[in-house]
């Protein structure tokens, strides 16, 4: 994530305290990212990435409204399960 992205989350004008915040915690990510990569354990540097991400007052967005189910996927797992259920009942018969 780079530091402009970040910067832009604020809210505000940036001080010079909120950019370098916003440099510690891009470079924390970055650091994250290159340890996953070679396949070791980031777990310390994602705690430093949540300690600053709270520090410098990041939020995850609040969750969205569930998504409506799609009408046509749901007649056709209706379609299915009838389907499904008639060739298990005649099984039982023969």
């Amino acid at each position: 994530m780079s530091i402009a992205v970040i910067l832009s989350e604020v809210g505000r004008e940036p001080s010079a305290l909120d950019r370098v915040a916003a440099e510690a915690l891009s470079s924390a990510l970055i650091g994250s990212r290159r340890k996953r990569a070679k396949g070791q354990s980031d777990n310390e540097s994602l705690k430093l990435v949540a300690q600053l991400a709270r520090a410098f007052g990041l939020k995850p967005a609040p969750a969205g409204p569930p998504a409506a189910p799609d009408l046509d996927d749901f007649l056709d797992q209706v379609a299915a399960d009838a389907a499904a259920a008639r060739d298990d009942a005649e099984d039982d018969d023969q």
